[in-house]
């Protein structure tokens, strides 16, 4: 629930700022926001580049209040530290699928595969199924001057 409510905070303080990220960090920065501008851009990158939150605590706080959505310390707090355990849970998950597509992708290993699909509860095959590995022949540099004759 605590993530669901960020989930609305967020992007709500955007759209205090008609969805200007750059006035938006003008104010964050006013309020004494530690972080510059393409931290902000981060916090708003879609997708999986996304940044869940600010790092720091008192960063959280502004963003969180600029959002209008918190005024109660202890809904602050809450919500701060479901997002850093969101945060291990994702780094977790992220070392175990690299273990398990190294394993995949070696060949053998399938009982320690199988285990790591296991730990971010996924059927080994989804994964698999997900996954397409490639061997590459070859790398070369082609150069800046290649690249953009090529690229016109």
């Amino acid at each position: 629930m605590a993530l669901a409510l960020w989930g609305l905070a967020k992007p709500a303080a955007l759209t205090k700022f008609s969805g200007n990220r750059r006035k938006l960090h003008r104010s964050l920065e006013a309020q004494g926001i530690s972080v510059d501008y393409a931290a902000v851009v981060g916090w708003y990158r879609p997708g999986e580049d996304e940044i869940i939150a600010p790092l720091r605590r008192e960063d959280f706080d502004i963003l969180a209040r600029a959002s209008g959505m918190y005024s109660d310390a202890a809904r602050l707090e809450a919500t701060f530290n479901c997002i850093q355990r969101e945060r291990v849970v994702r780094r977790m998950c992220g070392r175990k699928l690299s273990s398990l597509l190294s394993h995949l992708a070696a060949g053998k290993h399938y009982e320690i595969a199988l285990k790591s699909a296991d730990a971010i509860g996924t059927a080994l095959e989804q994964v698999a199924a997900a996954v397409s590995l490639r061997e590459v022949e070859s790398v070369r540099n082609l150069g800046k001057e290649s690249f953009l004759r090529e690229g016109s």
